[in-house]
């Protein structure tokens, strides 16, 4: 073939192409599934960044996220990591590293390895150009090393330092599989593999193009083309390692091209022994690049999602079998639920399995869910500011507020909140299912604060409240705080369990005012949010802002403001971070958790 050097990114276009390695083994019938969307709520983010590097931690049962570019241009590149608990509740945090840190870079390739529990990272382009080490940080004592020294362009020892590659963790090798990318200003379409121990750290070509300053262009029916900007997955089921799309040099510069695939099976193609055999075609002539592909490792799956000319669609591929049994198929999922908004490229994602989802870290600093099934066996939220607003005497009516769980992290939304009464103790998990059902309210999609009037009170004893909430998947929640009350002479409202803190002057005819938090919102915020309350006769009442150390971060004099209904605004400069807006009026208070976003 003739030998021929790649053009600079500028006669670049993208492409739908998606290649195939095939090692092992049959799989199952795929699963299908189109999902639904729904943004993750954290109160932590590590900021708007694209070209991060992603995987999936196992063992931790987390999302891990290292460097990538920040939002003040081509300089502002980062080196920091970070964790996104993929259990309830999920939140991101930035892990403290020890040791000296990789140079801040963007498109880098890493993966997890769970055979020594470590973050493995390749390659990317620092502000010195492009890198050809690896770095692993130890996940057991959050260490950083050098496990490799990058080489020269043309050291056809090692992969050459690049840019825009991809990588996977092979499970039946323990090794970490490296392929193509943007090198010494070319485009390769190469196989690396490396063993990921600082005894025995060794590299090994796997085919494809096997030099660096030059490369043989493939037969289309041989090999995938030369490519960076791409995705990669395996399939940890039938060890298979699949590549799709990316950017290469073409006739076209659009954003439009065919769609390939190759699968190995270390046969003859046109009289030369080739590594990767096409297999199928991306319907549609859009390409994609700077999108992200994930393993649906449930059913049997490849889920590509976003990438520049896309139109952020969500498209599957299910994997073949050997034999042929299953054929691959793709399919466009239509999801429901809210989608990231707007173009998502160079974006992260992973796939959760067990919560049957993929994750997506968009370059706007939220986290997204799409998710595939009803695995959800994380119970909703807990109430924990169930409180009485006010009462009526005469009526021996009391009414509540309290906020609704809504989505509690994972798949399942809450669908139900039960509220009960109990006269005489306060109501338990033990006795939850003798105390009387007063009401089922069925759950908002995001947290939402619900008001009831409860009647029938009679009596001289004291009635207890308290709710639970169950999820679609048939999660509940622990019992809520109660709150009560006693229609005596005084009539006396209670907080915290049933502890009497105040007692309230009679009144036969108009509701009595109690001191509550009726709502916070928006929660979450990114740029403070209205409190609404109800102040009590009494006292001059004060509002607090405590973050998660239990510091006062913002207070309010409230002592202008009159009993009943009232509202404020706080929190316009709050760091990003989980808060207890709290109100004091005497001896009694009133309680709401707020989230601030970036």
């Amino acid at each position: 073939m003739e030998a021929r050097r790649t053009a600079h990114r500028h006669t670049l276009h993208a492409v739908s192409a998606v290649a195939l390695l095939f090692m092992l083994s049959p799989r199952p019938a795929a699963a299908d599934a189109n999902g639904v969307w729904s943004q993750i709520g954290t109160g932590q983010s590590p900021g708007v960044r694209s070209h991060a590097v992603a995987a999936y931690d196992r063992q931790g049962k987390r999302m891990l996220l290292f460097g990538g570019l920040g939002p003040n241009g081509p300089t502002d590149l980062k080196n920091d990591v970070w964790q996104l608990s993929l259990e309830c509740p999920s939140d991101w945090q930035q892990i403290t590293t020890n040791g000296t840190p990789p140079s801040p870079r963007l498109d880098a390739a890493g993966v997890y390895d769970p055979v020594h529990d470590q973050f493995v990272v390749f390659g990317g382009k620092d502000a010195s150009g492009e890198n050809g080490q690896t770095w692993v940080l130890s996940l057991g004592n959050n260490t950083w090393s050098m496990l490799d020294e990058a080489t020269a362009c043309h050291d056809n020892l090692k992969p050459c330092p690049r840019e825009g590659h991809s990588a996977v963790f092979n499970d039946s090798d323990g090794k970490m599989w490296v392929f193509g990318g943007q090198t010494c200003d070319l485009q390769v379409a190469d196989n690396w593999i490396e063993q990921l121990t600082s005894a025995s750290n060794t590299w090994t070509g796997g085919g494809g193009t096997d030099q660096c300053e030059e490369y043989y262009l493939p037969d289309k029916d041989c090999l995938p083309e030369i490519r960076s900007a791409h995705s990669e997955i395996y399939d940890s089921r039938n060890h298979l390692v699949v590549i799709m799309g990316g950017i290469y040099e073409g006739d076209n510069p659009d954003c439009v091209s065919t769609s390939n695939v190759y699968e190995y099976y270390g046969h003859s193609c046109k009289g030369q022994q080739v590594a990767w055999t096409r297999l199928a075609d991306l319907p549609g002539t859009s390409g994609r690049a700077g999108h992200r592909a994930v393993y649906d490792s449930l059913a049997a799956r490849m889920i590509v999602f976003g990438g520049a000319c896309s139109s952020d669609s969500t498209v599957a591929l299910s994997l073949p079998t050997a034999g042929g049994v299953i054929q691959p198929a793709w399919s466009t999922l239509h999801p429901t639920g809210t989608p990231p908004p707007g173009s998502t490229a160079y974006h992260a994602a992973i796939f959760d399995p067990g919560n049957d989802r993929m994750v997506v870290f968009d370059n706007n600093g939220n986290t997204w869910q799409l998710c595939f099934s009803d695995s959800d066996i994380a119970p909703p939220a807990t109430t924990t500011d169930l409180r009485i607003t006010s009462i009526v005497v005469s009526q021996r009516k009391a009414t509540l507020s309290w906020t609704q769980a809504g989505n509690n992290g994972m798949c399942g939304q809450a669908a139900m909140d039960s509220l009960r009464k109990r006269s005489g103790s306060p109501i338990t998990d033990a006795n939850w299912s003798t105390s009387t059902l007063v009401a089922g309210f069925p759950a908002a999609a995001n947290e939402f604060t619900v008001s009831y009037t409860a009647s029938g009170l009679s009596g001289s004893s004291t009635w207890y409240f308290a709710t639970k909430t169950t999820d679609a998947a048939g999660n509940s929640s622990d019992v809520s705080n109660n709150d009560c009350v006693t229609f005596s002479s005084p009539p006396s409202i209670c907080s915290d369990g049933g502890n009497i803190i105040a007692q309230l002057p009679p009144d036969d005819a108009a509701a009595v005012r109690v001191l509550a938090i009726s709502a916070v919102r928006p929660n979450p915020t990114r740029n403070g949010a209205e409190i609404s309350f109800t102040l009590a006769e009494g006292p001059p009442a004060t509002l607090e802002v405590l973050d998660i150390l239990g510091r006062r971060v913002e207070v309010l004099d409230l002592a202008g403001f009159n009993p009943g209904p009232n509202s404020v605004f706080i929190g316009a400069r709050l760091a990003p971070g989980s808060y207890r807006v709290r109100i004091r009026q005497g001896d009694r208070f009133a309680t709401r958790s707020a989230i601030v976003m970036r």
